[in-house]
């Protein structure tokens, strides 16, 4: 069986994606077999976390996601290459890393005639990995150029992380529109999975408040029941080179990606 490829987006920033991408692949790979792909060259923050947890100094890679990405659209044979870009983090998952020039990607995709290449760089690799991953999680950078249009026709299932605010919620209709009228015309099967609402407290009024307005506004879409709450340890995970569920994992936090992965996998069998 393929991998499910999971795109866990926002087009804005500081909600929660990296986190959360990486609470999914924690708990995921408890049982399955699960690959992060870090696909946010504007802060490689996965990358950083988890060359820190596989002890590797991340300025260091001999190969990354950038470098599998460039030789595709020069017309070279990844497959070569694939497997000795892939990093195993001891948490039981693996990592294709980013580096700061993944941001030049999208220029690079902007050349080119072959709309193959152009919109699909990213499948062809992503097609490579399914065979070995049952689950594989493209950690977005918070943009909407050529590259994060790549992600989406890669993926199988979009996830939408986000907080209340309002940033985040017209973030949230600019994806969708990029979805519906440049993403589906190439990739029909992508299926919007749902969002997931980060950093609030559903338990106060105002928490609840947000939640009910959320509903409204995207009344169409499956917003899941599981909150991930606001919790200092969310924000002091990252200098520790672990998920937020190794490093707390009685936390919060934790327990609320474990709700929400329980909700994720049910909703995704009841289809």
């Amino acid at each position: 069986m393929k991998a499910r490829v999971i795109s866990v987006n926002n087009q804005k920033g500081g909600v929660g994606k990296t986190t959360t991408a990486l609470a999914m692949a924690a708990i995921l790979a408890e049982e399955k077999r699960v690959l992060l792909i870090d696909c946010d060259g504007s802060s490689t923050t996965l990358t950083k976390i988890l060359c820190q947890q596989a002890e590797l100094d991340y300025r260091q890679l001999k190969m990354t996601l950038t470098d599998l990405i460039l030789f595709k659209t020069l017309g070279r044979d990844t497959d070569a290459f694939a497997d000795g870009a892939v990093i195993h983090c001891p948490e039981g998952y693996d990592l294709l890393p980013a580096d700061n020039k993944l941001v030049s990607v999208a220029a690079a995709l902007a050349t080119q005639n072959d709309m193959e290449i152009r919109f699909k760089a990213l499948s062809h690799l992503v097609e490579y990995y399914r065979r070995y991953y049952d689950f594989i999680i493209l950690d977005a950078a918070p943009v909407l150029d050529l590259f994060a249009t790549n992600q989406l026709v890669a993926a199988d299932e979009l996830l939408v992380v986000s907080q209340c605010q309002k940033a985040s919620r017209e973030a949230i209709h600019e994806l969708l529109h990029t979805v519906d009228n440049f993403v589906r015309p190439i990739n029909k099967a992508l299926t919007v999975k749902g969002i997931l609402l980060t950093m609030l407290d559903k338990r106060a009024k105002y928490g609840k408040q947000q939640i009910e307005e959320m509903r409204d506004e995207f009344e169409a879409l499956h917003i899941f029941d599981a909150v991930i709450p606001r919790a200092t340890e969310a924000e002091r995970y990252v200098d520790s080179g672990r998920s937020i569920i190794y490093q707390f994992p009685r936390g919060n936090v934790a327990q609320g990606y474990r709700e929400f992965m329980q909700e994720f996998l049910v909703e995704r069998l009841v289809e």
